[in-house]
């Protein structure tokens, strides 16, 4: 089943690309500029979004499972 939604996902962005030609096609080469200059910066800001989340997601499993670790620990007085 996840074969099905790489395949889906692969074809929406084949879409998305040849959308992106197209619009290119009909614009000015000043303006067609510009929008490779945004979508550079759109690409870096999702990698770097991308990378900020799974980093914060390592994080939290680091600090769920060093409170499961101590978790069952009890201080005991002796005396």
């Amino acid at each position: 089943m996840k074969a099905i939604h790489i395949e889906i996902i692969e074809k929406l962005i084949e879409a998305k690309k040849l959308e992106k030609e197209a619009l290119m096609m009909l614009l000015p080469q000043k303006m067609q500029r510009h929008l490779e200059v945004i979508s550079k910066e759109l690409k870096d800001m999702a990698c770097e979004y991308i990378s900020d989340l799974a980093l914060k997601q390592d994080t939290q499993k680091s600090t769920e499972q060093n409170e499961v670790k101590t978790h069952g620990v009890k201080k005991v007085d002796i005396g």
